[in-house]
């Protein structure tokens, strides 16, 4: 649920460099939100940021960091989604990479985007 009991859709994506996963991507959008702009449920695959400031979304705040390692949920959720990360690698302590989030706001209405910056890319 999101804050304040609010029931919330997690969008996850991925995006590629030469059908290398690089980004793993989660959104968590608030129903409200979904009832407001349809074109939400509607993306598929497509980057977020392709259309959600050319609809009248604005970041709230700066960019948080931070270093995720293979005990954390949302590495493994991004380690998945590339067949060359091996479990050894996921079990490897030593093995760190990089993550941020972002709130957005869209009509009156929070979106939270976290992204998480797979190994290679940086």
């Amino acid at each position: 649920c999101w804050p304040g009991d609010t029931p919330a859709r997690l969008r996850e994506v991925t995006l590629n460099c030469h059908d290398t996963a690089m980004i793993f991507a989660r959104t968590l959008i608030p129903d409200p939100a979904m009832a407001k702009d349809g074109w939400l449920a509607e993306l598929g695959t497509k980057p977020l940021g392709d259309v959600l400031f050319q609809s009248g979304g604005e970041r709230e705040g700066s960019f948080e960091l931070c270093r995720l390692g293979p005990g954390d949920e949302l590495f493994q959720a991004a380690a998945r989604q590339r067949s060359d990360l091996s479990v050894n690698l996921m079990r490897d302590e030593a093995v760190t990479t990089w993550a941020r989030r972002s709130w957005v706001r869209l009509h009156g209405e929070r979106l939270l985007i976290c992204e998480c910056f797979l190994p290679g890319l940086i």
